[in-house]
């Protein structure tokens, strides 16, 4: 993926945060530029994505025209490849890989995971200049606020009267199906797979020390809704596993401890 060249999709005015902030920034306002961005990104996270929809719409053409100055802004706080890299993709659910801890006395530990891992499309985030959060790995919204935007919706008459979401999630006929399941771990895991918005691959110093890789399962407004652990090793095995549509049930054997080891 391309960190100098920004892809036709991600264009200035080509992503819906790009909508949402033309329609609410203020060059009046009294807040520095980077309080009042990390303000506009909280206030979109909070939104469903049916609310989030009408910035999608005004994308689906052609990017937007937009100002010099609001491209100043989108230029000041992503940076290409975060662009880039967040193009929505409705193929499936779709994974990041986001580093945060940058401790010397781990590093070579680090290398050693990332040369055992696998990552699908070269999603990786990984720069001590920009992504060394330590715990607060929500931070990484600031800077890429469409990840949650990453399965999203099908409209399913083209014209946004009829919106479904992609995972499942306001198909009663499906939450019917799995409220009946009579296995208590397998309909927790079937109810929170339908959550899902995105995959993040999470490297923290308690992934490094532990050499187990932490899967947060996000859902629209970029929370964890469910969480599991993989080693390095077996990415390449859990990589062909999403791409076949595996669920969270068949992945975790069943296991509804939220945390636990997959095992592939």
């Amino acid at each position: 993926m391309s960190t100098e060249h920004l892809e036709l999709d991600a264009e200035y005015g080509a992503l819906a945060f790009d909508c949402y902030v033309v329609d609410h920034w203020k060059d009046d306002s009294p807040e520095e530029s980077q309080q009042q961005w990390e303000r506009l990104v909280w206030e979109y996270q909070r939104l469903s994505l049916k609310e989030r929809n009408k910035y999608h719409h005004r994308t689906q053409s052609i990017p937007m025209e937009i100002t010099p100055t609001h491209v100043q802004i989108l230029r000041t706080h992503q940076t290409i490849y975060e662009r880039n890299l967040g193009i929505p993709n409705c193929t499936g659910i779709q994974t990041v890989w986001l580093r945060t801890c940058y401790d010397a006395d781990v590093a070579e530990k680090y290398a050693d995971m990332k040369a055992d891992a696998y990552v699908i499309g070269d999603k990786v985030l990984d720069d001590p200049a920009r992504y060394a959060f330590a715990e607060d790995w929500r931070m990484v919204l600031g800077r890429m606020p469409g990840i949650t935007d990453f399965w999203g919706l099908s409209d399913q008459n083209g014209d946004g009267a009829m919106l479904k979401y992609r995972s499942g999630l306001d198909d009663g006929a499906i939450r019917a199906q799995y409220e009946r399941i009579e296995d208590a771990d397998a309909q927790t895991l079937a109810l929170k797979a339908l959550e899902f918005q995105a995959l993040l691959y999470l490297v923290d110093r308690e992934a490094i020390e532990t050499g187990l890789i932490k899967l947060l399962w996000l859902d629209e407004h970029g929370c964890s809704a469910w969480e599991n652990r993989v080693a390095p090793a077996s990415m390449y095995q859990l990589a062909g596993a999403l791409l076949g549509a595996t669920g969270l049930g068949e992945l975790t054997q069943g296991n509804a401890t939220r945390g636990c080891l997959i095992e592939l």
